[in-house]
């Protein structure tokens, strides 16, 4: 099986729409929805006050990569000192053992709670309540990453990253040469119907 040949260029300059963060229900695994519109004339262009975007100066996030201990039946998911004492709102030390619940949403709004406990035994923070529930509702493997992020509002989110090697059945990449022909063959033609007669088409965008 060959590719059709659509006669398209290697670059297609386009007018951006639309930008759609998302992350798919079932895997949390998240993507960009890009809407673009292809220039009629497609010679090069110099973009005037393309300013950077900025990002929000208080926001404060990290990465914890789960070890089986942790996905276990124990219930408990160990954070780093410094990780803990920036992320989340400070514990009231006096407090026999530290402890406070937190409320995180995740990429859907779904709101999940946890008790953020200090161990002076083991000298580390950890979250406990809730721990496990999050652990079976997103089946979260050895490997995975849980990314925890905080806000200057007070806000408080969580997300997940798919370890490929334990969850093959999420990325689409293949071998096969035939069956990775047949998945460019989509896109290739969205773009040659829309350059053909100036209408918008749509790009899904994976960051892995």
């Amino acid at each position: 099986m060959e590719i059709p040949n659509y006669h398209l260029p290697s670059k297609i300059l386009c007018i951006v729409m639309g930008v759609e963060l998302k992350a798919k229900v079932d895997t949390d695994e998240i993507f960009t929805l890009l809407t673009l519109f292809p220039l009629p004339e497609q010679q090069e262009i110099i973009l005037e006050d393309n300013h950077a975007i900025q990002s929000p100066s208080e926001l404060y996030s990290f990465n914890k990569i789960l070890t089986s201990t942790e996905i276990s039946t124990l219930g408990r998911l160990y954070i780093p000192k410094e990780h803990a004492e920036r992320c989340f709102p400070p514990l009231d030390m006096t407090l026999k053992p530290p402890m406070h619940d937190l409320v995180a949403k995740d990429l859907h709004g779904n709101e999940w709670n946890f008790r953020h406990i200090y161990s002076s035994y083991e000298k580390k923070h950890m979250l406990t309540n809730g721990w496990s529930t999050f652990v079976n509702s997103k089946n979260l493997a050895p490997g995975d990453s849980c990314i925890f992020v905080s806000g200057e509002n007070g806000e408080f989110g969580i997300g997940i990253r798919r370890d490929m090697e334990q969850h093959s059945n999420i990325c689409c990449t293949t071998s096969s040469r035939q069956s990775s022909q047949k998945m460019q063959l989509p896109p290739l033609v969205a773009a040659y119907h829309a350059i053909s007669i100036g209408t918008l088409f749509h790009v899904q965008y994976y960051p892995w």
